[in-house]
């Protein structure tokens, strides 16, 4: 029997949107199953964030795990603890029941298998030549240290001396000639400090910087003659810390981020009439990166912008109600994948409105590979918090900001340091500057020497007195996500950290 040639068309359409109907569905169901467990911890990643590989074999079965129907083990291994007996109970890393059941967890998986692909797409940012007017200086190691490992710089414009913390505990103290007048020895490294009127110092202390939960952590107070005491102990992997009058009576806390592995907050500390310190919890999650603290008006209580890392990536504006009572909003989230490293929030085009300026980059976990979406974002502000879509700068890997007008032209610019650069492909990228041309509008150049070092920490301030800011960026030497030949090189030439005078 011969078909109809309008009845074999009709046919095949059907089948066709039956079965494409189908596999939209499945899809669908899979996205929706996703978005609601995912949701439940962090925004849900979109597939494409990341390749197939990745995916199947990084992320998936930490999810799995997370959820309850995949073997945890792998969470063992990532807390770098011996027993599921050893995970945090509090941080409810495994649920006592599965989340979802085997079955929609098979459809969460095909979902993001499927719909990842195999690469992704990667370019390198364009960038300018070299500008010659920045000629940095390169500060060499000296004495028994084999690699650099700075972990903290700080130029003090009230003494006007610089400290440079390693990772060895050892705080060194120099003038702003960066010659060397003492060092202060420390149980383990220096993340922040701040100094006292009274030339008194407080240093803020990660105790064990590995990945943990561990409450390592500590401030320690040093008075003029070097005696240390600590003031506040029990932090998890503390990382900055901001001293300020948070309830208007006259008194200093310390607002400190300590951002943990799996578990972590941002808490106030105050001073009780005892002399021991009181913990105020203003967010209850790990990953506190970065803290702004800004005051408009003297009669103002001050209010605290946050930048939240470790999977519930998010930036937090925390509204000062009084009695140190916050309300926390949230201005921007991102996906888990995006590794929030650093922010800023000040008036970067000059309109009187403070922007918001993000970095993405820290590629220290599982999803250890090149990014499209690592980079700099710039948020132009029309009113207060009232921000525009971002400009995006892609750069690998970018971790640190400063902002300064670097080349004296009244326009600021952005220092970015990226720990996580493309080494072998671009080695001068750990550390460049976004130069402003027009307002709010900027172009990437290369600073000389910069790959001569792995760059993680800066700082900027007037080191000779000229009225112009000038900047220190910290060598910090490590050997992941590095080629040989690359680390290598860093070892060989042996440097500890860079300066930067303003022209």
């Amino acid at each position: 029997m011969r078909l109809n040639k309008k009845y074999c068309l009709a046919l095949t359409i059907f089948v066709f949107v039956l079965i494409y109907g189908h596999s939209c569905n499945v899809k669908k169901e899979g996205q929706d199953i996703a978005e609601k467990a995912c949701s439940s911890c962090h925004m849900c990643p979109d597939p494409g964030d990341l390749d197939k590989k990745t995916w199947t074999e990084a992320v998936l079965p930490r999810m799995g795990a997370r959820l309850g129907v995949e073997d945890y083990g792998i969470l063992v291994l990532d807390a770098g603890v011996y027993s599921v007996d050893d995970l945090p109970k509090e941080g409810i890393i495994i649920p006592e029941e599965a989340v979802i059941t085997q079955e929609e967890w098979a459809q969460v998986k095909k979902y993001f298998i499927e719909n990842a692909p195999e690469k992704l797409k990667h370019s390198t940012p364009l960038f300018e030549l070299p500008l010659a007017y920045l000629r940095p200086t390169i500060k060499k190691l000296t004495g028994y240290k084999e690699k650099a490992d700075n972990t903290l710089i700080k130029i003090s414009e009230k003494s006007d001396r610089v400290f440079i913390g390693g990772r060895d505990g050892k705080l060194t103290i120099y003038n702003k000639r960066l010659e060397k007048l003492d060092s202060l020895q420390f149980e383990s490294a220096p993340t922040a400090l701040h100094e006292e009127e009274n030339g008194n110092l407080h240093v803020l202390l990660v105790g064990n910087i590995a990945p943990n939960n561990r409450k390592s952590g500590s401030l320690v107070k040093v008075d003029s003659i070097g005696k240390q005491t600590t003031v506040i102990q029990g932090l998890m992997r503390p990382v900055f810390m901001e001293v300020h009058d948070f309830n208007g009576d006259g008194k200093q806390e310390f607002l400190i981020g300590s951002f943990g592995f799996s578990l972590g907050h941002l808490a106030i500390y105050s001073l009780k009439e005892n002399g021991e310190y009181d913990e105020k919890v203003l967010i209850e999650a790990p990953g506190a990166v970065k803290a702004i603290v800004t005051q408009d008006q003297k009669d103002q209580l001050p209010e605290i912008m946050v930048m939240m890392a470790q999977a519930n990536e998010a930036i937090h504006l925390l509204t000062n109600k009084g009695n140190l009572e916050f309300k926390d909003s949230i201005i921007m989230k991102y996906a888990p994948n995006y590794g929030s490293s650093d922010m800023l929030w000040e008036d970067i085009n000059g309109d009187g409105y403070r922007d918001l300026v993000v970095c993405h980059g820290d590629n220290a976990d599982y999803t250890n590979i090149k990014k499209p979406y690592h980079g700099i974002r710039v948020y132009l502000a029309s009113g207060k918090l009232k921000f525009g879509p971002p400009v995006f700068y892609p750069l690998d890997g970018a971790s640190r900001l400063l902002a300064a007008d670097f080349d004296n032209d009244g326009k600021k610019d952005i220092m970015v340091a990226s720990y996580f650069a493309d080494f072998v492909n671009s080695p001068g990228n750990g550390l460049v500057m976004l130069k402003q041309k027009e307002k709010g509008k900027f172009e990437f150049h290369h600073i000389p020497g910069a790959d001569q070092g792995r760059w993680l920490i800066m700082d900027t301030g007037d080191l000779n007195g000229d009225g112009k800011p000038d900047l220190i960026a910290g060598s910090h030497i490590a050997g992941m996500m590095v080629d040989p030949k690359t680390l290598e090189t860093w070892m060989g030439e042996h440097t500890d950290f860079l300066t930067l005078k303003g022209i």
